[in-house]
């Protein structure tokens, strides 16, 4: 069912007075976490020398962007809470701004990477690909549209931007004093790996296709340059999904548009939640304890073979949008190893028995895995 702005405004500002009501809880519970990984991840996936300028998208009280500042690189952090903004500030030392992540307000070509760990899985599914695509985009459509004209004007040239509200539209002109492109070849440009000779060393002729199709995506229209690739190499949704609701196609389409945009994806946190919903909150903040009852916990001696049937297709299902995304998707890790150690066992509800991963409580495979393994397979032998 598709959610009206009414809807996503009652979302978000439920989510917002959650946080704000409970961020001191918040931080004492999650101050220790460990993300190293995720860190390394991106930094390992952007291009050019470091220090970094990194965003980091829905900071929180501000642990991630300490660790990012303690590395050497220029982190400014962005959330929606008030009260996460004002305790990131004080916990980093860094510049935090309150933001919409709904209606972000972002700056072009201002960070080299930005940094989204958990967070994302407070966007509504339908809403992510356009706030992925917002964010990056006109990010993008600014970076390419100079990169290109910087390349091609030579030492003594100028290029200028020039922005100007027409109406409802606001226009963007890149001008600069380089060779020009001849009237035949202007449509050729926005073709891939097309470049106008005498071609500047160090381009792949991909930068004004890519403006293309961020123009395109974005609902832009161009002349000769219209209005993307992007700074952001890496992004780190993670994935806390339950076997009552199927995302694969927003999910699809979510990775189809880090894709057009160049960037990596890595799936982290992964687990399929098989207990019945504990509460309508779908976040993940760990300072909530909900009663143990027995209808929450309906599997103490062992799960069914209709629902591992029914885990085992979820996890097939999501494994084939990786694979089908494999050239963007770079890894994909899983919050856990067994379900005896699956933090499911404790929370929402403390004392239930959990069955969300693809080792099972005895630490052997479960059908999940298996199911897993035969679509890799498949996908292997379809090359």
């Amino acid at each position: 069912m598709k959610l009206e702005q009414h809807d996503l405004e009652r979302i978000a500002a439920l989510t917002l007075e959650h946080y704000n009501q409970r961020a001191q809880d918040f931080w004492e519970g999650t101050r220790g976490h460990d993300v190293a990984q995720n860190i390394a991840a991106l930094l390992r996936h952007i291009e050019g020398e470091p220090p970094f300028a990194i965003l980091d998208l829905g900071c929180g009280p501000g642990r991630d962007l300490k660790v990012f500042a303690g590395l050497g690189h220029v982190a400014v952090g962005l959330d929606g809470a008030q009260r996460f903004a004002q305790m990131a500030r004080e916990n980093s030392g860094c510049e935090v701004w309150l933001q919409d992540l709904l209606a972000l307000d972002l700056p072009p070509a201002r960070f080299d990477g930005v940094y989204a760990n958990a967070v994302l899985f407070h966007i509504p599914s339908q809403e992510l690909p356009r706030v992925l695509a917002d964010a990056a985009l006109l990010h993008a459509l600014v970076y390419n549209l100079v990169d290109n004209a910087l390349r091609y004007t030579p030492a003594g040239g100028s290029v200028s931007l020039r922005l100007e509200a027409r109406g409802a539209r606001v226009e963007l002109s890149v001008c600069d004093t380089g060779p020009g492109i001849a009237p035949e070849l202007r449509a050729r440009v926005f073709e891939r790996f097309s470049r106008v000779e005498p071609a500047p060393s160090g381009g792949s002729g991909l930068g004004l296709s890519i403006v293309r199709e961020a123009a395109a995506a974005c609902g832009a229209r161009g002349t000769d340059a219209p209005p993307a690739t992007v700074p952001v190499r890496a992004a780190t949704p993670d994935a806390r999904l339950h076997l009552l609701r199927t995302e694969h196609d927003d999910l699809d389409a979510a990775i189809a548009a880090f894709a057009k945009l160049g960037v990596k994806v890595m799936i982290t946190e992964l687990d399929i939640d098989v207990l019945p919903p504990a509460m309508q909150y779908r976040g993940a903040d760990i300072s909530l304890n909900v009663e143990l009852q027995p209808k929450l916990n309906p599997y103490v001696n062992g799960l069914p073979d209709s629902v591992q049937q029914k885990l085992a297709k979820r996890y097939a299902d999501l494994f084939r949008v990786f694979l089908k995304h494999r050239r963007t998707v770079a890894r994909v890790t899983f919050w856990g190893v067994t379900d005896a150690s699956s933090w499911l066992n404790r929370w929402p509800v403390r004392g239930r028995t959990s069955y969300p991963l693809l080792f099972g409580r005895d630490g052997r495979p479960v059908p999940a895995f298996y199911a897993v393994i035969k679509v890799a397979r498949e996908a292997s032998a379809a090359e």
